[in-house]
């Protein structure tokens, strides 16, 4: 008889156990090190120093008597990179609108301004 063929105790259960747990200690291998490689927020947008990346700014018709449809739905869809761009981008000089912060994911802020523009319109998403 093959020596090998024969087994103490479960040979080939034991072949199982071993690749199912290098199996685990891999996968968790792997998750470490793409949690450690996720754990630095320079990476979300390297070419802009010093902005908030879990803000952005909106302008609000709430409140605000006198508001026109134009205003209402521009304040509705449009989202800006600062509370300056959100200043600047009204819907018409007569819109008085106020500005106001959203807090936001770090990855809904690359969505919306991680090419380098200052305002997204939620409407061409």
């Amino acid at each position: 008889m093959n020596p090998s063929a024969t087994s103490s105790g479960g040979g080939a259960a034991d072949n199982r156990r071993l690749s199912r747990r290098l199996f685990l200690i891999a996968g968790a291998a792997v998750g470490a090190g793409v949690l450690v490689g996720c754990g630095s927020s320079d990476q979300l947008m390297p070419f802009s120093s010093g902005v908030d990346q879990t803000k952005a700014w909106q302008l609000s018709t709430r409140n605000v008597s006198g508001a026109s449809n134009a205003a209402k739905r521009h304040a509705a869809n449009k989202r800006f990179v600062s509370a300056a761009a959100a200043d600047a981008g009204r819907a018409h000089a007569g819109d008085n609108s106020r500005v106001v912060s959203v807090d936001i994911s770090p990855a809904t802020w690359m969505l919306w301004f991680g090419s380098g523009a200052d305002a997204t319109d939620l409407r061409q998403l």
